[in-house]
């Protein structure tokens, strides 16, 4: 009776160690490669809510300032109005940054292409 049964070649340890190597680096590779993404983002972060928050503190003082020099209740009324429209113009550009910054960070994670 022939023996039908094929014989199937088990790899070396050596090709195994070599395929389990391979496999270890390109996931330390791209887990580095995450990471170094993400600190990165988080600095630019940190940088812009700094920047917001030396600038606000900014903004407050010359507020403070302004409204001090007031001597009329007239005068108050116009002075916090400019304060206010100062104050939302402001908010508005860093809301408009911080989701540009959102933007890039989530399109250059998802580019094929990205290193």
């Amino acid at each position: 009776m022939p023996d039908d049964t094929k014989t199937i070649r088990r790899p070396e340890a050596s090709e195994l160690s070599k395929a389990w190597e391979t496999t270890c680096t390109a996931l330390l590779d791209n887990h580095q490669e995450a990471m170094t993404h993400w600190l990165l983002v988080l600095r630019s972060l940190a940088d812009q809510v700094s920047s917001l928050a030396a600038t606000r503190l900014q903004l407050t003082m010359e507020a403070y300032s302004a409204l001090a020099a007031c001597r009329s209740p007239e005068e108050l009324i116009d002075c916090n109005r400019r304060i206010a429209s100062k104050m939302t113009e402001h908010c508005s550009e860093e809301i408009a940054k911080l989701s540009q910054m959102t933007m890039r960070t989530v399109l250059t994670r998802t580019e094929p292409d990205a290193h």
